[in-house]
Order: C-alpha cells, then sequence, then structure tokens
C-alpha cells in the first residue's frame, strides 16, 4: 500500500512544533525555570529538526536535494539562499563559528525540506487546517498535563503560549469556514488568556492585511468607515460615563499597572536592553557576532546579549551584510503575496478565494513580535519556523492573458487528460 508522503511530513512538523515545549512539563519551580532559560536544551530540537527533514528526505530523496535549484526558485527563496550561505562562509569569524556554521547547514536543510513540501499544491494546503487542529489539541492536552498557573499553563512562558495560539489560528484560516472560525476563536481566546500585548496586536494587524489587501475600494472605505464609527461611538459612550471601559482595558488588558510585569510596564524594561545591544552592535557591524550566537538578557557574557528584540539580535547576529539579505527576502514575499489577486470562485472549492495571502500576511503580522520578543529566523520557535515555512511558499503567478472563448479544454467538458480542443479554421 502506497503511503501519502505530504501528511506524514506534515505530521513530523507537528510533533516538530510540539518537541519545542517538552522542556516545561518537568518544571515544577521557579529555580528550575532559570536553570532552564540559562541553559536552554536542543535536544528536542535537534529531534524535532531530524524527524522533519529525515522524513522529507526519505519520501523525497531526488526532488528533496534538488527543490533549491536557482533556476526552479523565486526571488525571495534565493535571498534566503544567499543569507545562509552567507552564514555559513562567515562562520569562522563568529564568536561561535562551530554553532553558526551548523545552524546555517540547518537552515537550508529545513528549507529546502519546506521548498519540497509546498510542491505538493492543494493537499498541502488541507493538511495545514488539520495542523492547526493538531496545535489546538496539543494545548489542551498541556492544560490537563500542567494546569492552569498565573497567564499560562505551567511554566510554560506566557508569550510563547500566545505565541503558538497565533501560528495556529494562521494555519487554520487555510480549512473550511467552520475551521476558520474555530481555530479563530481558539486561538484569539488563548492569547487573551495569555495576556500577550504584542501577539494581539500582531493577530490584528494580521486580520487587518488580509481584509485590506483587497483590490475592492469600495469595501476597503467601508470597513474603515465602520471601523472608525465604532470605535468613536464606544470611546464617546465610554466618556459619558467617565472612563470606565477605557480604565479596563488599561488594567485588565494592556496591565499598565501591573508592577509584576517589569519596569516601564508597555515595553518591560526593554529600552534598557535595546540601548546595550545597539552598543554592542556598533562594535562588530558590518559581519555581527554569528548566526544563533544570543543567549538569554541575563547572560554574564556581553557578547551573547540578548537585546529582546529579533530585529536588534539579527543584526548583533549577522550584521548589516546578513540583515541586508534576509530582511528584503521577507519583504518581497510580503510584498508580492499581498499584491496578488484573489483566485477565481470556480478554483476554490470551498476553500477561501484569498488563501495565497495567508502566508504573506503572517510573516508582515509577525513584524510586530520581532521589534519586541527575541526571535526571528533562528527555527527555536513555533513562530520562527511557522515564518520560514510561509517564505518558502511559492508566489502565486498572476494570470496576465485571458483564454478565449473559442478555447474550450476536454476538462470543461467532464475529460480527464486536459488536452486543448480549437475549432476547425474556415477556409474562404
Amino acid at each position: 500500500m502506497k503511503v501519502s508522503a505530504t501528511p506524514v511530513v506534515m505530521l513530523a512538523l507537528l510533533a516538530w512544533n510540539c518537541l519545542m515545549f517538552m522542556p516545561y512539563t518537568g518544571i515544577r519551580s521557579w529555580e528550575q525555570l532559570v536553570s532552564l532559560n540559562s541553559s536552554s536544551p536542543v535536544v528536542y530540537q535537534a529531534a524535532g529538526v531530524l524527524a522533519f527533514c529525515g522524513t522529507a528526505f526519505l519520501f523525497w530523496r531526488g526532488s528533496y536535494l534538488n527543490s533549491l535549484r536557482f533556476s526552479s526558485i523565486q526571488a525571495h527563496h534565493r535571498l534566503f539562499l544567499l543569507f545562509c550561505g552567507y552564514t555559513l562562509l562567515s562562520a569562522p569569524l563568529s564568536v561561535s563559528p562551530v554553532d553558526s556554521a551548523l545552524f546555517s547547514c540547518i537552515h537550508l536543510a529545513v528549507f529546502s525540506a519546506m521548498v519540497r513540501l509546498w510542491r505538493s499544491g492543494r493537499d498541502m494546503e488541507r493538511h495545514l487546517a488539520l495542523f492547526s487542529v493538531g496545535i489546538f489539541a496539543f494545548i489542551a492536552v498541556l492544560y490537563v498535563v500542567l494546569g492552569v498557573r498565573l497567564r499560562s499553563l505551567g511554566f510554560i512562558p506566557p508569550n510563547d503560549l500566545a505565541k503558538l495560539a497565533f501560528v495556529a489560528m494562521a494555519f487554520g484560516m487555510f480549512g473550511r469556514r467552520r475551521t476558520r472560525i474555530a481555530t479563530t476563536l481558539l486561538g484569539v481566546g488563548v492569547i487573551l488568556f495569555c495576556q500577550s500585548r504584542g501577539t494581539l496586536v500582531a493577530s490584528a494587524l494580521f486580520f487587518a492585511l488580509l481584509l485590506f489587501s483587497t483590490r475592492n475600494l469600495v469595501l476597503k472605505v467601508g470597513l474603515l468607515s465602520a471601523m472608525a464609527f465604532a470605535a468613536s461611538f464606544i470611546f464617546l459612550i465610554d466618556h459619558m460615563l467617565r472612563g470606565p471601559l477605557w480604565a479596563w482595558i488599561e488594567q485588565r488588558v494592556l496591565l499598565l499597572d501591573d508592577l509584576t510585569r517589569g519596569t516601564e510596564s508597555g515595553l518591560t524594561g526593554r529600552t534598557e536592553y535595546w540601548e546595550r545591544a545597539i552598543d554592542l552592535f556598533w562594535r562588530n557591524p558590518v559581519v555581527g557576532y554569528g548566526l544563533r550566537t544570543r543567549e538569554t538578557t541575563f547572560t554574564t557574557n556581553e557578547v551573547a546579549l540578548n537585546a529582546h528584540s529579533g530585529f536588534i539580535n539579527m543584526l548583533l547576529d549577522v550584521g548589516i551584510i546578513g540583515s541586508a539579505l534576509l530582511l528584503p527576502a521577507l519583504l518581497i514575499c510580503v510584498y508580492k503575496g499581498l499584491r496578488t489577486p484573489n483566485l477565481s470562485s470556480a478554483s476554490t472549492n470551498d476553500f477561501v478565494a484569498w488563501r495565497p495571502k495567508i502566508g504573506p500576511a503572517f510573516i508582515g503580522a509577525s513584524f510586530v513580535l520581532f521589534a519586541i520578543e527575541p526571535v526571528y529566523i533562528n527555527i527555536g520557535t513555533q513562530l520562527s519556523v511557522a515564518v520560514l515555512l510561509f517564505l518558502a511558499a511559492p508566489s502565486p503567478q498572476q494570470e496576465t492573458t485571458k483564454p478565449s472563448a473559442a478555447r474550450i479544454t476536454v476538462n470543461h467538458l467532464g475529460g480527464r487528460f486536459g488536452a486543448e480542443w480549437s475549432p476547425p479554421r474556415i477556409q474562404q
């Protein structure tokens, strides 16, 4: 019996995402959590990468190795390959040459598997919705095993759990209408439970990019007008009632008065780390200190300082040269994807017509988290893996010509082979 490769590879990818949370299942005290943060184990990441890349190689040996040929990939793929090549060649200049070279090779292997996975087409997109359901099922298991503690489950960092829900919510958008509604409600619910303000803003931006990327000007103006009217009406009523709604948002949602979340609550002390990291960056601005050389914000090794910002960490890791390769790859993916016309209704089969824009909208929304969270393309978190997966997706090709009414395919008549038929020419 022949086994379909796509669901098996997707299952390996789901297992990789779940393995990232395994270290937190054994944490029972704050002392153990601090010890984990100071020396985060990579064995689970290694197991996940081997499971995913090994499964892809097992099913797609030849096409896996040939999936990154320059002649068969697109501009943003080529830029990411150049980025990986740069980090590999500059590894001898890194403060940790072995780690930088190793993770450069891992990025290439993972990206190659993801590019090949997207070539499964619609089969891949269908399984992304199941992937979303699997993530929420995993969150339910964590709830049973770890229980609720403060704003999270067990000792899992609330922002990490919220980002996992954000990823699942984006993948759920590839499903049918009921799946999209259910995963959106579950995702927003988990994010609100974790009270992750950055993830909440990123989620709002994600849906805004999907809505406003349409070329229907009337729809854009209508949505903006409705949102402006609703916000004005709500805050007018709130002002008449002496501000109880804003006070509730400030104290319960934004938690601006919560001293337990650190100084300067809105940024939780990040500005201090940003200033230190920028000073460190100017000591070696061109090539950086090497890929994957960030540790924690509490490290005693100043060179390994984690800036608590993905963009600044990117500059520290790969310098101006590496950033000039990686950022354009992400921006080109977002720009091309959001400008792609919606698919025709005849080809959607109950799937959203704007599904090619889901990945670019997710990457664009992730820039919010890249700014305030210590993540970017480093395959160390679920968000980074999801961004890399959407970056590996091919950009939809825009149709430049419409088929002639005189050209009819056998497929349109119910045939199987797709051969084209043209009416005979009339000789004069």
